[in-house]
């Protein structure tokens, strides 16, 4: 008896009646007396599918495919590449059959119909294994492997993938290397374990390793320090011969980008802490950093003629929260120092209106624009000074830097009872910003949650400034792609006041950053 196919539907209908045939009539023969045939009306040569289909219907009612049945599919064009979904589809229903798959894909390997779907497979055709201990020839042992693999489709979450990984495991055992051996899965693996096993354990084991291999290395090197010597040599006077100098790995410390591209990655790795991070990079950048950065500009130094009282002082003092307050001469350039609170407490009552700042100042310290922050650090520490005014080369007071500036620059801001810092940003109902002109841009994005672009400024009016290429006058308004900035109050020539209306880019920002300030 014979099954005619091949529709989809109707074979489904036919394998069902072939095994309610076998079942009832004992006598029927399954092997040899029913097979897969294909319908009168089929045309190989114009269905690419149709290998992959007989092979599926095969496996599926377990029934051998007649054998004047695979000399017509020899007339099957080949499968698009890549493979459309009904072919792959078709494939692993194939393998998903389990053993009724090996005398399927060993009917179609016979007739070189295995090798037109997989060109890979002629290189492991037939072939004997490089082990003893192999029962199977290479592509037969794939085979099986693919057709016990079928047990366990239901314990994963990919079944396809598990039974095409099983056929084509050791498909590479056809291939060769540059070498002439034979891509053995075993020796490859082999190689790999004994080259990457010690890396990962010196890695994992650092300090145990490094001691463990001490002495050894050390021994190694004294042994061929001649011909190490040698050998540097002739590279040095090459290397000198194309015109590059030659240099010495051993005194080329790493710069501070290089210490920072390794706390990133150890960072981006889970080696180190977020927190540990930041203070890290901070660290690191504070040697980039001048004077200039991290100064409190000079219109909002707190400060004080040489001819005021002690009460005065005082009341600027508690208006402004400074413990320090400069005193000057006639303008900021010619200061005489500064004023601490505490020396006005010192005096005795009734003296306060009676004594002049200049008579309490102390020594002021001063720095270039362009020194170091971190040497600025150093000897403020050294010479116990909490502030120093900053000034040109040109000696004009520029501003002031505190030691807490200094100190946030390093470890980031942090507030005391005299700072008001997110307080002087202020969100209104209509969802406006209400900013200083003088907030710096990492603050600003502190408190809006969105941050100004890069570029040569440092506070949000010299952003405002650089996008207009000119000061603005009261009420004029910048628009920018983070939103729309207006000038609400002018001091001089200075930005005293501004509102920020931020654009929809940035709207999840703000909502994110007024929920928070509301809780």
């Amino acid at each position: 008896m014979r099954i005619t196919a091949f529709s989809d539907v109707s074979l489904r209908v036919l394998i069902v009646l072939a095994a309610v045939l076998a079942a009832d009539a004992p006598s029927v023969g399954i092997e040899g007396r029913i097979e897969v045939v294909l319908a009168r009306d089929a045309d190989p040569a114009g269905d690419a599918l149709l290998v992959l289909r007989v092979a599926a219907a095969a496996a599926r009612a377990d029934l051998p495919v007649a054998p004047h049945v695979l000399v017509r599919l020899q007339d099957c064009p080949a499968v698009p590449q890549p493979w459309p979904a009904a072919a792959l589809a078709s494939l692993v229903e194939v393998l998903a059959a389990g053993p009724p798959a090996v005398h399927v894909l060993e009917a179609l390997d016979q007739a070189g119909l295995l090798v037109r779907l997989l060109p890979e497979w002629a290189t492991v055709r037939s072939k004997p294994q490089r082990n003893s201990y192999h029962r199977f020839t290479v592509d037969r042992h794939l085979v099986e492997t693919a057709s016990e693999a079928a047990a366990l489709t239901r314990e994963v979450a990919r079944p396809d993938l598990l039974l095409l990984g099983a056929l084509l495991h050791d498909i590479g055992k056809g291939t060769t290397s540059g070498q002439g051996q034979s891509g053995d899965h075993t020796l490859v693996g082999m190689e790999v374990v004994a080259e990457m096993a010690p890396k990962s354990w010196a890695i994992a084991h650092p300090e145990k390793s490094a001691l463990l291999l001490a002495r050894p290395f050390r021994f190694f090197v004294s042994l061929l320090r001649p011909l190490i010597r040698i050998l540097n040599g002739l590279a040095n006077i090459t290397v000198k011969a194309v015109g590059v100098e030659p240099q010495d790995e051993r005194a080329m410390a790493h710069s501070p980008s290089d210490l920072l591209l390794l706390i990133e990655e150890s960072a981006g790795h889970g080696g180190i802490a977020a927190e540990e991070h930041k203070l890290f990079a901070r660290s690191l950048e504070l040697s980039g950093l001048i004077a200039a950065d991290a100064m409190t500009a000079r219109r909002d130094i707190v400060a004080v003629g040489a001819e005021v009282t002690a009460e005065f002082v005082a009341a600027e003092a508690h208006r402004t929260g400074r413990t320090r307050v400069v005193v000057h001469e006639g303008d900021l350039d010619h200061v005489r120092g500064f004023v601490h609170a505490k020396d006005v407490l010192r005096l005795e009552n009734g003296t306060w209106s009676s004594t002049q700042a200049g008579s309490l100042t102390r020594p002021i310290m001063v720095t270039p624009e362009h020194h170091g922050l971190e040497d600025l650090l150093l000897e403020m520490r050294t010479r116990r000074q909490h502030i120093s005014l900053v000034v040109d080369e040109h000696g004009m007071v520029l501003g002031l830097v505190t030691l807490e500036d200094v100190i946030e620059e390093l470890i980031g801001d942090f507030d005391d009872e005299s700072d008001r810092r997110l307080g002087d940003a202020e969100l209104l109902d209509d969802g406006v910003w209400r900013i200083p002109g003088t907030m710096r841009v990492e603050l600003f994005a502190e408190c809006t949650g969105v941050a100004l672009p890069d570029g040569d400024w440092q506070t949000v009016a010299g952003y405002v400034i650089d996008v207009l290429d000119e000061i603005p006058a009261q009420g004029e308004c910048v628009r920018t792609e983070l939103g729309e900035f207006r000038v609400v109050a002018m001091d001089g020539y200075a930005i005293e006041t501004l509102h920020v209306r931020l654009g929809s880019v940035a709207h999840d920002a703000v909502d994110d950053v007024a929920d928070l300030r509301a809780t």
